[in-house]
């Protein structure tokens, strides 16, 4: 078993309920590591949920087809193995972004794949669609709470959730913020336990200060 495929099977042996944080430089390192996981992951009859803004989602979605080949992608994704979460359901009906509907929509997601007899569903979201579909980023704070409150959501739910950030995307504080909400952290091929990581009953009580820890100049 060479590096690549260990790492692979670290990722999919993850237990149900965990949440992690994966730092990337550009499209082709996230679709380089994360293609074979998902890959492997449908091979094995694990479920995959796409939650990302629609144009990046694409990227990975071709590497994955390019791995487990353009007609079984389309089988998995007519039999309902591949579900696919833009934008989308992550917005009110009045066109603003609501954090709320969008757990809401993927919790909904993973329950129907586990009825569905899947045991255990990959998330992958690209966390940058955020500030691709608006300008106004005064809801960030509101990401990073959404994102302290998945680790309590997960808890119950037969789903691993893997969010990725794209370092050039996001300032210092919001990259510390998205380190101390998820309790594994994943960079390259290497995934630990985050040392950073602040429980969510602690980080919803304070302010948009970096979780208390301060951002190198």
């Amino acid at each position: 078993m060479n590096a690549i495929e260990k790492f692979t099977e670290s990722i999919l042996n993850l237990e149900a309920g965990s949440h992690v944080v994966y730092f990337y430089q550009n499209a082709q390192e996230r679709c380089g590591v994360l293609s074979p996981v998902v890959a492997e992951g449908l091979r094995r009859n694990y479920g995959c949920i796409f939650a990302s803004w629609s144009k990046s989602r694409n990227r990975l979605e071709l590497a994955v087809r390019e791995e487990v080949g353009a007609v079984y992608f389309e089988k998995l994704y007519k039999s309902g193995q591949i579900v696919l979460l833009t934008e989308e359901a992550y917005f009110a009906p009045c066109g603003t972004i609501s954090f709320e509907r969008g757990k809401r929509n993927c919790k909904l997601a993973v329950e129907r794949l586990s009825e569905r007899g899947y045991p255990k569903a990959f998330i992958i979201g690209d966390m940058k669609w955020v500030k691709c579909i608006t300008t106004d980023t005064s809801n960030l704070g509101e990401l990073f709470d959404y994102q302290a409150e998945i680790n309590i959501e997960l808890f119950n739910l037969p789903a691993v959730a893997i969010c990725c950030y794209q370092l050039s995307h996001f300032s210092k504080p919001e990259l510390l913020d998205a380190l101390c909400t998820h309790p594994l952290v994943l960079h390259n091929y290497f995934i630990g336990e985050n040392r950073s990581y602040v429980s969510p009953l602690i980080f919803l009580g304070r302010e948009r200060k970096g979780c208390g820890l301060e951002a190198a100049s």
